[in-house]
């Protein structure tokens, strides 16, 4: 697949997994470290399925900080 399409879309469903796990744990043990940790990871798999979404950025991530 063009830009590696296929390897970001499975490490953003992995992160994505992990994001969810870490989530689930750090609500039972009320764990904010675990929560925001998942966080991170939530967004990981939001830039990896963005990757190469956009030919005309040459495969780079479409997704733009705020105020940018």
């Amino acid at each position: 697949m063009a830009c590696g399409v296929a390897i970001y879309l499975e490490d953003a469903f992995r992160s994505y997994e992990e994001a969810l796990k870490e989530l689930e744990e750090g609500v039972r043990e009320n764990n904010a470290y675990k929560i925001r940790d998942s966080a991170e990871k939530a967004w990981n798999a939001v830039v990896q399925s963005d990757e190469c979404s956009n030919p005309e950025a040459g495969g780079k991530a479409s997704i733009q900080p705020l105020g940018a």
